[in-house]
């Protein structure tokens, strides 16, 4: 049993949720020197946060630490997800414009839920070629970006906003990146972040190449 999401709570019973997975087991003493802080923060031996807890329902580890930041706090709460994209590159040629895009289909899971998931793709300085990204939980997306209830591609500094279309089980994200080429050579490593209900649920580097176009 997590710890209660609201009323008094108590830090024998947060030890209790930490050591045993049980709130309501709790202590009649604190074991050890054990202390809001090093709960809070994983010190000494009390065991670090367990991080799957959205970020709302787990201590933020700095100071002042509070005992309101442990509401709805669950030590044996599963990941969000249960796969994840790993980095990746996508390349065309330069000077091919819309003639060049390039597509590549990812995809992770997450666990039952009952959010949304947001793909946000970073805006460098200065952009070395277009990247974009259509989710669905359907299917792929495809090449339109619509297909299987798609979101339609978003582009870079556009989020990507995707309403899961069932709750209460896991669901496979397809991810369907689209890469129109720089107008000459170039490479350039993109950040890519998922957010489910707000918080970070994966990230990657996503490598985009424009080759210099061969020449007779």
């Amino acid at each position: 049993m997590a710890v209660p999401d609201s009323g008094p709570i108590h830090l024998t019973g947060i030890v209790g949720e930490i050591d045993d997975g049980e709130y309501t087991v709790g202590y009649a003493s604190l074991p050890g020197s054990y202390s809001l802080k090093n709960f809070s923060t994983g010190g000494d031996d009390a065991g670090a946060i367990n991080k799957d807890n959205r970020t709302t329902n787990r201590p933020d580890e700095t100071a002042p630490h509070k005992m309101s930041e442990f509401y709805s706090y669950d030590h044996d709460i599963a990941s969000p997800f249960t796969s994840t994209i790993s980095n990746f590159t996508m390349t065309s040629t330069a000077g091919t414009g819309l003639g060049g895009l390039v597509y590549v289909l990812k995809s992770f899971t997450v666990n039952p839920h009952n959010g949304a998931v947001t793909g946000s793709i970073e805006v460098p300085s200065s952009n070395k070629g277009i990247l974009a990204l259509a989710m669905s939980d359907q299917g792929d997306p495809g090449t339109t970006g619509t297909a299987n209830s798609g979101t339609g591609f978003q582009q870079q500094g556009t989020p990507c906003l995707l309403d899961f279309a069932s709750i209460g089980s896991a669901v496979t994200v397809s991810c369907r990146f689209r890469f129109q080429p720089h107008s000459s050579g170039a490479t350039q490593n993109v950040n890519v972040t998922f957010n489910l209900s707000g918080d970070l649920i994966d990230a990657e580097d996503v490598v985009v190449v424009t080759k210099e176009s061969s020449r007779p």
